[in-house]
């Protein structure tokens, strides 16, 4: 699944909310192949990095598509309708996303309740369209291709509108959370999995001398740390205090990255597990992880290192959110940097040390502090 738009409105914090994962024209120098397999001319940012004051929706971004797939994927609606903002006004969301050759557009609509706030199951309206990428189309020719369609409206039997798409993979990894929220299970391939938990882990704690797999068990390795010995079963590590808490991340990145090796999805989200970490190992684990992006695949990377800026990564990679009150209604917007620099040379980073994103946290507040 390769993701290209994205609308939510009045969900989270989310109002009338817009992001777009695709571009129009072949960028000169870019050193990813960013277009379908097979397509050439259907172009997709393949790399997303999410930039933005604490609140501003990186990580609820993740969320929502997590609960969005689930959705598809389960057939079950618990997740779309218990982040609604507002119950007692209708929420709606649409997602866009090509899966091999067949581009999908899936609109919802949850209707709002009473004065009281309650809906029903049956208010959940949706439409599924689906057609077929051409060898030589691009995103907008595609975009046409669907709209010429027939219109078929929204239906309430959401379980037999999602019975039209092929099953979808993905891989999320949120920060403090030791449970991965994958599509499926990773294959276990026993010696590249120690190897990659072991660089990881090392990396993060140099007092790690070796991760050794324990004979007999199913995913699951022993971590010598001087003296002391932890185990780490099915992505679980059993730690007490004894790893910092960045070092504790290192494992749910060292399982992203054997998903990522072993080519088993073909969307990762990685939010925010760098947050405890040295900015140097940030940026050289992000340039592992983009390596690693081969086929159709596609990754979202949240992170508050604005060293990134400087890697060379298209413009077009990098998305500022900011948050705003206006009327007591949130309001999020993202800004992708590739459309809002137009000259080549002017580097991101001056831009943002420029806030000519409106994306800079305030610090009014703190400042206020003094004077209590």
């Amino acid at each position: 699944m390769i993701l290209l738009y994205l609308k939510l409105d009045n969900y989270m914090a989310f109002n009338d909310f817009e992001m777009s994962m695709t571009y129009p024209k072949k960028i000169v120098g870019n050193q990813m192949t960013e277009c379908l397999k097979d397509h050439p001319n259907f172009r997709y940012r393949k790399l997303n990095i999410l930039m933005g004051a604490n609140a501003s929706g990186k990580t609820s971004i993740g969320r929502m598509l997590l609960h969005i797939l689930r959705f598809i994927a389960r057939k079950g609606s618990e997740g779309i309708t218990s982040s609604i903002n507002d119950p007692g006004k209708d929420a709606s969301f649409e997602i866009q996303f090509a899966a091999g050759d067949d581009f999908y557009r899936i609109a919802a609509i949850v209707k709002g309740g009473d004065e009281s706030g309650q809906s029903s199951c049956p208010d959940l309206l949706i439409k599924v369209e689906q057609t077929v990428i051409g060898k030589n189309d691009t995103y907008e020719k595609v975009l046409q291709k669907l709209n010429a369609k027939a219109d078929g409206g929204y239906s309430s039997d959401y379980i037999r509108e999602l019975e039209k798409i092929k099953d979808l993979s993905w891989d999320f990894e949120f920060s403090g959370e030791s449970l991965k929220q994958a599509s499926g299970s990773t294959p276990q391939d026993e010696e590249r999995d120690r190897k990659i938990l072991e660089n990881t882990l090392q990396a993060l704690d140099p007092l790690i001398s070796s991760v050794v797999k324990i004979s007999g068990a199913n995913d699951a390795y022993v971590i010598n740390l001087g003296r002391n010995q932890l185990i780490v079963q099915n992505g679980v590590l059993a730690d007490n205090g004894l790893l910092a808490s960045g070092t504790r991340e290192g494992v749910s990145l060292a399982k992203m990255f054997a998903a990522m090796t072993c080519g088993m999805y073909s969307f990762f989200y990685c939010d925010a597990m760098f947050s405890l970490v040295h900015p140097d190992i940030e940026k050289a684990f992000l340039s592992v992880m983009v390596d690693k992006l081969e086929g159709d695949q596609q990754l979202f990377f949240t992170t508050h290192n604005t060293e990134i800026l400087d890697m060379a990564f298209p413009k077009h990679s990098f998305n500022f959110l900011r948050r705003e009150i206006n009327d007591g209604i949130c309001h999020i917007s993202v800004i992708n940097a590739g459309e809002f620099i137009k000259k080549k040379r002017d580097p991101v980073k001056t831009a943002v040390a420029n806030d000519l994103f409106s994306s800079a946290p305030g610090v009014e507040r703190i400042f206020a502090l003094a004077d209590i």
